[in-house]
């Protein structure tokens, strides 16, 4: 059985911390936001009536990623971006059982 997808993720995370180094700058937070689409392509083989055989490809994905780093009230934000194209890549091998 053939089949074809296409999949989306997206990810959100925020983090405060306030720690105590020689200068206390007060309250730090960053903040994680990615999200990544992709097509996926593969093929399952019956083997038994309970279990399955299958073998699946990303053939083309993308993926973002923005991580802003606050340090202190008033300056300005550190911010960190990554951006990547993949091309035929994580490929499964698959096994399946049914109850």
């Amino acid at each position: 059985m053939q089949y074809a997808s296409i999949t989306a993720e997206a990810t959100m995370d925020s983090i405060t911390s306030k720690g105590t180094p020689t200068i206390d700058y007060g309250q730090r937070t960053s903040q994680i936001v990615s999200w990544s689409p992709a097509l996926v392509a593969g093929i399952d083989y019956v083997v038994t009536p309970g279990m399955l055989i299958g073998l699946e490809i990303t053939p083309v994905s993308y993926y973002h990623s923005k991580v802003s780093l606050y340090a202190a009230h008033g300056l300005a934000p550190a911010i960190g971006v990554a951006k990547e194209w993949l091309f035929l890549s994580q490929p499964k091998l698959k096994i399946g059982f049914r109850f």
